[in-house]
């Protein structure tokens, strides 16, 4: 995930910035300079990204500083948090590149339609699935899994 920062010169002289994080590897900087030079009035703008490493801590925190060389009264400190999470059970390769969706697209009346997905398990443990099926008595009249029971 990324988030745009814009930092400005509201002065009336000229100023170089310094855009500075370091130290945490969930989170790190887009830009072309960490070291702008502003004229009076002028924007710049970079991007904070935050990858997390790993998941199951609630949330990171960092800090984000951008300073005035040359002007120590400048420095504006930025608190970057970030909360990382990963499903248990992830369902991939669903048509239409939908993240959340199994779109079945266009379908004829009469003409059988098959479409594949993955499910991922991502727990440390087993998990059971059971999807409508003739076994557990719900089997759904117009749609079939398989498997059907993992």
């Amino acid at each position: 995930m990324s988030k745009r920062v814009e930092i400005k010169n509201f002065g009336r002289i000229e100023a170089t910035g310094r855009i500075e994080l370091t130290g945490d590897p969930n989170f790190s900087l887009t830009c072309e300079n960490t070291a702008p030079l502003l004229r009076p009035n002028e924007t710049f703008e970079f991007f904070v990204n935050f990858n997390p490493k790993t998941s199951g801590q609630s949330q990171f925190t960092h800090e984000l500083n951008v300073k005035t060389l040359m002007n120590p009264f400048e420095n504006i400190p930025i608190d970057l948090t970030g909360i990382a999470f990963e499903d248990e059970i992830l369902f991939d390769d669903l048509p239409e590149n939908s993240e959340d969706t199994l779109d079945l697209g266009d379908c004829w009346v009469n003409k059988e339609k098959n479409v594949s997905f993955t499910m991922v398990n991502n727990s440390n443990g087993w998990l059971k699935f059971t999807w409508p099926n003739d076994l557990a008595g719900n089997k759904h009249e117009c749609i079939t899994f398989l498997p059907s029971v993992g």
